[in-house]
């Protein structure tokens, strides 16, 4: 994948400043005499075992105002530690999770987590759910490595511990955008709507990239309701998606989590441009809440990195396999989206489990027996071609930033309304 740097965008949330901690050991980029300093740092690690955060996304918090499901994350967590540990570990240590739930709406589950995994408990390394900024109450706060969030030019620079990540970053928009201008399928009238947080990124990433395709868009607009407010937000969304229908435009370039809103307000309008959606991620949770109006779908396209068949079927590889037993052996149901009324998705907790305790195990065994921050830096950097469950083989090469999200390539996916879900495109 081709990286861009991109300047900041204003995040969604304010990251609550953490109180930092330091054992006093050599951190990185420190010298000695003019050489630089191992990091020796480990902490939750002994001669047996391996302390591990885990964070996920706790849905059940926000029931009220949001119909998605993802299943049991903790079970799902815990079944692929167990299995490694009956394994008999990695390198001769086992693992210990340390599994937190974070509420998304607001800061302080967030904070709180990082201050109990960093400071009150620490941890070796924290894997799974970062909203935006909050990563770097870890990465740069704390000094503790990651894996997982959604990484960013900025957010990388101010990284002091090791960060990977199989989420996709601001980089990846930049290469959906280019994948689908040069692929033909931004070819109207274009209109380009973001949240807040991402005008920076339209600005001065996404719009060169139509500028070179020969595209200029006939308007933009910036969801800028509180996000706090979700009946000011569908508002809002609804007067753009009219402003757009009196510009002409048949297309509307959807960019990352504006998805949401402006979806909910163009449903309440007449107008049925194509929408081109910047993330599958957005695109697809729109589409799973049952509370919302999917005609507004129809022809809509996405990118994404699952490959020639869509990740939601790519159970057939070893990695998956192996992946989706440990799953039904620990008593979850494991079928591919969409599933009937008022049933879990519990594929997507199941798969984001098995795609981050992969990552975090192929750079651990890689790291070896002498762990510290420092060998699993140089783990991660040199990690190369990993395969993970979910995806076919060889769509991952892991390396020092800017490969530390694993430079996954983009395809086109478009919304397929009988089987409720976006299929390759050209499948």
């Amino acid at each position: 994948m081709r990286k861009y740097l991109v300047l900041a965008v204003v995040p969604i949330l304010l990251l609550v400043a953490c109180k930092s901690s330091s054992d006093g050991s050599a951190s990185p980029g420190s010298t000695t005499g003019g050489t630089a300093a191992v990091d020796t740092r480990a902490p939750g690690v002994t001669a047996d075992t391996i302390k591990v955060g885990v964070t996920y996304v706790d849905l059940a918090s926000i029931k009220d105002v949001t119909g998605v499901d993802h299943g049991d994350y903790n079970t799902a967590y815990t079944a692929e530690f167990d299995a490694i540990n009956a394994a008999g570990g990695i390198n001769g240590r086992k693992l210990e999770p340390v599994i937190v739930p974070v509420n998304p709406v607001g800061t302080d589950a967030a904070d709180a987590a990082c201050t109990k995994l960093t400071q009150d408990d620490p941890v070796f390394v924290t894997i799974g759910f970062f909203l935006n900024d909050g990563v770097l109450c870890y990465v740069d706060t704390n000094d503790t490595p990651v894996i997982g969030g959604s990484m960013s030019a900025e957010r990388l620079a101010k990284a002091k511990a090791p960060w990977y990540t199989i989420e996709v970053g601001s980089d990846f928009t930049a290469d959906v955008v280019r994948t689908l201008a040069e692929g033909g399928d931004l070819a109207g009238k274009v209109a380009v709507v973001s949240n807040p947080e991402d005008q920076a990124e339209v600005n001065d990433v996404l719009q060169p990239i139509l500028a070179d395709n020969g595209i200029e868009p006939v308007a933009t607009a910036v969801i800028d309701a509180p996000v706090t407010d979700a009946a000011a937000q569908i508002s809002a969304a609804q007067t753009i998606a009219e402003r757009f229908k009196s510009a002409g435009a048949d297309q509307v370039l959807v960019v990352g989590n504006a998805a949401s809103a402006f979806g909910r307000g163009l449903a309440r309008t007449d107008y049925r441009p194509q929408l081109v959606f910047t993330s599958v991620d957005a695109a697809t949770t729109y589409a799973n809440d049952q509370a919302n109006d999917l005609s507004i779908l129809d022809r809509s396209i996405t990118g994404s990195l699952f490959g020639p068949k869509s990740a939601r079927l790519a159970l057939d590889n070893p990695a998956s396999k192996e992946c989706w037993d440990t799953q039904r052996n620990a008593g979850l149901t494991i079928v591919p989206p969409p599933v009937p009324k008022g049933e879990p998705e519990q594929f997507q907790s199941s798969a984001t489990a098995c795609l981050t305790v992969s990552l975090l195990k192929a750079i651990l065994e890689k790291a070896g027996t002498d762990l510290n921050y420092g060998t699993f830096r140089a783990a991660g950097d040199s990690l190369g071609e990993v395969n993970l469950p979910t995806y076919p083989d060889g769509t991952w090469h892991f390396g020092a930033p800017p490969s530390a999200d694993g430079d996954p390539t983009v395809y086109a996916f478009t919304w397929d309304a009988q089987a409720g879900d976006y299929l390759p495109a050209n499948s």
